[in-house]
């Protein structure tokens, strides 16, 4: 089992995308039971809210995640990491990949 997020908040937003820091904490226990292994949470476009909420977390429990960056976002919006923290995630244990440069609606190319 492998599973995916988005974007996360400190509080319930009415974003289908975001979850809170609580649940997501809740998801990666269930997750390792389930899983059995330490890397089975993938995370798309490199939100920020996926350095500060969600990375913590992980670290804190000891697992690694796979951040898929849509390159062209990064350092680029605000709502986006920086090369930095992409950096810091790698140094950090784990797994940077890309999301694509531009995140194209792929049912429409």
């Amino acid at each position: 089992m492998i599973v995916a997020y988005h974007e996360f908040s400190e509080t319930p937003v009415r974003d289908v995308y975001a979850i809170t820091r609580q649940t997501f904490l809740r998801h990666a226990l269930l997750t390792t039971e389930t899983c059995g292994r330490k890397d089975c949470i993938t995370f798309d476009d490199a939100h920020r809210s996926q350095f500060s909420i969600a990375a913590p977390v992980l670290n804190r429990l000891g697992m690694s995640g796979v951040f898929f960056a849509t390159t062209a976002w990064i350092g680029c919006h605000p709502d986006m990491m920086s090369w930095r923290q992409l950096r810091e995630l790698h140094d950090a244990g784990h797994t940077i990949g890309s999301h694509t440069h531009t995140h194209p609606m792929l049912t429409a190319c």
